[in-house]
């Protein structure tokens, strides 16, 4: 259609957008304590972004609908540009509370900043082409680790110190200004058609009242009520994994060397998940459930080993650490390697059962916000415990139990959703939904044809 552009397009632009903004995290904080010779420092950072975000998390979905995407994914970017700066800052002052300032504004704007990129995932893809969408997204946010590494491995080769050097994180500052620049690029809902020939809805805000009764709702659907477990445990092993076993078992160069092998992998896990959900002939509710025994059999592999990895080394170990050149270095970061597969392709799995929920986009954005903040909760947990300086080992076995418990929770809801394939009524479901809807929403234009899988 003449002027129109296609949502695949305009989303491989907002994929390229949260490329830059995750690379550039990474390069600062994929590495373990920010780079810095006190990792408490980031930790706290990155606690207090929890914190802050878990605050606002609840209300993000709200805002995300008045504000709109574009607006939310440009304060997006300008907070991780701030987060990156404000290490440099650090490194030029020795001021570590520029960095706890900015953890508190990350916090503040990160949840909107998801919000954004889940609504967008979730709503521009008709339901045949949805795992295309989550493929692109992951494969490209699993790059992002991958280029982080790359400078964060080149511009550290010959670097023998406990720190980044000042080129780290102007890098990071110059790749998340970059995503503030393609943010201008982004086209409004009505410039754009899906990959069927259908326009994208132009959701209106429809009021602060409409979004507290909408967030209301959120609180009381039982599904989301059961992923409970599943998002706030998604949000808590990157502590564990690279503050605890890629801190304390590398060298700094071999620290970014894990990060590309990391996003490398998680990449590959992407691939594998779309691939997965695709050709995968089974019943929806089965396949579903498979890739969750998989996810399973894949954790408790890789958490019982890496036990006996992190076992010899405690917490403050100033002994010698592994460096790449080793022998033995390749056969622990078979481990990593693991790890960034289940990182891409869990996310995106979470997602998956997400999407069978609505395809009404403003609750969309807000269970998307929900979900962000149950990862924050998550992260405030995970950080917490972190900066307690507990042991390694049983920080390591409390974020296996997490994932054991997320993958319950997978399994419990995808038990309960009603899918497209296993029932008959779903046109009576839909009506009925909607009846409900202007009930409580009398301003409010409801479509019947939607259908809204298992609310």
């Amino acid at each position: 259609m003449p002027g129109k552009r296609s949502t695949y397009t305009q989303f491989i632009l907002v994929a390229a957008i949260y490329f830059c903004a995750s690379a550039s995290y990474l390069i600062v904080n994929g590495i373990g304590g920010g780079g810095l010779k006190d990792p408490s420092i980031a930790a706290q950072s990155n606690l207090i972004a929890n914190i802050v975000s878990l605050v606002t998390g609840l209300f993000a979905g709200a805002f995300h609908n008045y504000l709109g995407p574009r607006i939310s994914l440009l304060l997006g970017c300008i907070a991780y540009l701030f987060f990156g700066f404000s290490y440099l800052i650090y490194g030029w002052t020795n001021f570590k509370y520029i960095i706890y300032i900015a953890g508190a504004f990350f916090g503040l704007i990160i949840t909107l900043f998801w919000t954004a990129q889940g609504s967008l995932m979730l709503s521009y893809p008709t339901e045949e082409h949805r795992s295309k969408y989550l493929t692109t997204f992951f494969v490209a946010f699993s790059a992002s680790g991958a280029v982080g590494g790359i400078l964060t491995f080149s511009l550290n080769f010959n670097n023998t110190g406990l720190s980044l050097g000042t080129a780290t994180y102007w890098a990071a500052i110059a790749v998340a200004g970059l995503g503030v620049a393609l943010v201008f690029l982004l086209r409004p809902n009505s410039a754009l058609i899906r990959d069927d020939g259908t326009s994208v809805p132009e959701e209106k805000f429809q009021g602060w009242l409409v979004e507290v009764r909408g967030l209301s709702d959120t609180l009381r659907n039982r599904h989301i009520l059961m992923l409970i477990p599943l998002f706030m445990f998604l949000g808590t092993y990157f502590t564990y994994i690279t503050n605890c076993y890629n801190l304390s078992l590398f060298r700094i160069r071999t620290r970014g060397l894990n990060v590309i092998f990391f996003s490398v992998f998680g990449t590959i896990g992407s691939l594998a998940f779309g691939l997965f959900m695709r050709k995968c002939k089974l019943p929806t509710r089965q396949k579903g459930l498979l890739a969750t025994l998989i996810f399973t059999t894949l954790i408790c592999a890789s958490w019982i080993s890496a036990y006996f990895v992190q076992r010899p080394v405690k917490r403050g170990h100033t002994g010698e650490v592994v460096d790449f050149e080793q022998p033995y270095y390749w056969s622990i970061i078979i481990i990593y390697c693991i790890w960034g597969f289940l990182d891409s392709s869990l996310n995106a799995f979470g997602f998956w059962i997400l999407g069978y929920l609505t395809n009404d986009t403003q609750k969309q954005a807000r269970y998307t916000a929900f979900t962000r903040f149950l990862q924050s909760t998550g992260g405030v947990l995970s950080w917490g415990i972190d900066s307690a300086q507990i042991p390694y080992i049983l920080e390591l076995w409390v974020t296996f139990t997490f994932l054991i418990l997320a993958m319950v929770s997978a399994a419990t809801t995808i038990t309960s959703i009603k899918f497209p394939k296993d029932t008959d009524s779903m046109e009576t479901n839909s009506m009925d939904l909607s009846l409900e809807e202007e009930t409580k929403y009398p301003s409010a234009k409801v479509q019947t044809e939607k259908t809204n899988y298992g609310v």
